[in-house]
């Protein structure tokens, strides 16, 4: 057989012949055994690293996903629950009476099935729920109550928020020691359809430069000293809520730099005066109604006083509708009205005041 014919046989190819020839080619096509199980065995690698790479992204979006805590169902405080919850996720409180102190995390909402429902109790003399810079958040349908009693402007708040932007939405606070309430240290949370019964000092209490909260819609009554009590230099927005029943003012203004907006709240029915602005406050107070209270609807005293009151009714209380110190001098008043006091002027600008609270 010639040399040829012999390369050709065995799948070779040769170029020249003799010494200087040279193969291309060559040889059993058919990998060998290793290299196919090593072929085999990179697949298999790299199908797991891809299958561990999928698990790893379903599970850090699993942990990403907001979810609910149950209490008592899964967490049997609340307190518990939410130490567990991550930023999202909303603890749901099912009905019942606990009796825990609360601190909430930023960005977890604290949700009960209703104030009528759901009450968080503690001994006076201690914050119930503190809440302290938290960028955003909810408190929603719970009830805060108090357990024993203190009373007067050293007693101690139920709900106590400094430097947070959160909502209160739905609750009730009652029978607390001194405010509902507390909120100071720049402090711009919401409170929004809430109620602030039977509270040593009052419902709400705001305080210090910087703090600007909103406050709408809610019903404070029944309060030893004040509905809603503002000071320090606070700027909130109060507007449309209910404050009736309190001993000295359904709201009091007080203080050199406090300059919130009183807008078209209701302060009927208080055993003292509807609205008192005192101090150096410089409120604008306008469309407010105050009614059938037992001294005066809306006071205004001291030096350096000047709110604007602007198209406010206040009608049938017990002495004046409106009564304004003769050193105070209110920065505008227009559009007010007041009939039916049983003082001697229904809107006095010249009034004497002995006492202020």
């Amino acid at each position: 057989m010639s040399e040829q014919k012999r390369a050709a046989d065995n799948n070779t190819y040769r170029l020249g012949s003799g010494s200087n020839a040279y193969r291309l080619g060559g040889g059993s096509s058919t990998p060998s055994t290793s290299d196919e199980a090593s072929r085999q065995a990179e697949i298999q690698r790299q199908q797991e690293e891809a299958n561990k790479l999928a698990e790893a992204t379903r599970q850090a979006e699993e942990a990403a996903r907001p979810k609910t805590l149950m209490v008592p169902n899964e967490f049997t405080t609340i307190q518990s629950a939410i130490d567990a919850a991550r930023t999202g996720d909303t603890v749901h409180v099912r009905a019942g009476t606990y009796h825990e102190q609360l601190t909430l995390k930023s960005g977890v909402q604290l949700i009960g099935d209703g104030a009528d429902k759901v009450t968080v109790r503690y001994e006076v003399k201690n914050v119930i729920l503190t809440v302290s810079q938290c960028n955003s958040g909810l408190v929603s349908d719970m009830q805060f109550a108090h357990i024993g009693k203190e009373k007067g402007d050293s007693g101690t708040a139920a709900v106590f928020c400094t430097a947070s932007n959160i909502e209160f939405l739905r609750c009730k606070v009652s029978k607390a020691g001194g405010a509902g309430i507390q909120l100071t240290g720049k402090d711009n949370s919401s409170i929004r359809q809430c109620e602030f019964s039977g509270c040593g000092w009052s419902g709400i209490y705001v305080a210090e430069i910087g703090t600007n909260p909103v406050i709408i819609d809610n019903h404070c009554h029944d309060n030893s000293i004040y509905g809603i009590d503002v000071c320090d230099g606070a700027c909130p927005r109060i507007e449309n809520n209910e404050c009736a029943g309190s001993y000295w003012a359904g709201i009091r203004i007080l203080g050199t730099g406090t300059s919130p907006e009183v807008l078209g709240n209701r302060c009927n029915h208080n055993l003292g005066n509807g609205i008192i602005i005192t101090k150096g406050a410089g409120p604008r107070t306008e469309n407010n109604d105050c009614h059938n209270n037992a001294r005066t609807g809306i006071l205004v005293g001291d030096k350096g006083t000047a709110p604007a009151l602007i198209n406010n009714r206040c009608n049938n209380n017990g002495l004046n509708g409106i009564a304004i110190e003769t050193i105070s001098v209110p920065s505008a008043f227009s559009g007010n009205t007041a009939s039916g006091n049983k003082g001697k002027l229904n809107i006095d600008r010249k009034a004497t005041i002995v006492t202020h609270k």
